[in-house]
């Protein structure tokens, strides 16, 4: 469904960052997590809130989701990769 060129582009990023999650943590558990979280919160705001065609709102969500990104990165990358048996 994410046939519009940018969403289909952040789409494929999301996606290639969730197979390395997959594969570092050893479950599609915290990946199948994060893509749920990820849909109710839009889902939740575009309810509530609308569509958010503003500058500054829009640059407070991407700098908090920059964030968040951030802090899941440190967790993934130095964390041990689980050991095959």
């Amino acid at each position: 469904m994410h046939l519009e060129w940018l969403h289909a582009l952040l789409a494929l990023m999301l996606g290639l960052w969730f197979g390395y999650v997959t594969e570092r943590m050893g479950s599609a558990l915290p990946s199948l997590a994060a893509h749920v979280i990820n849909n109710s919160m839009f889902t939740l705001l575009t309810a509530t809130v609308g569509t958010v065609t503003a500058f500054a709102p829009n640059v407070g969500l991407a700098v908090g989701s920059g964030v968040i990104f951030a802090l899941c990165v440190a967790f993934v990358t130095r964390r041990r990769a689980p050991v095959a048996s």
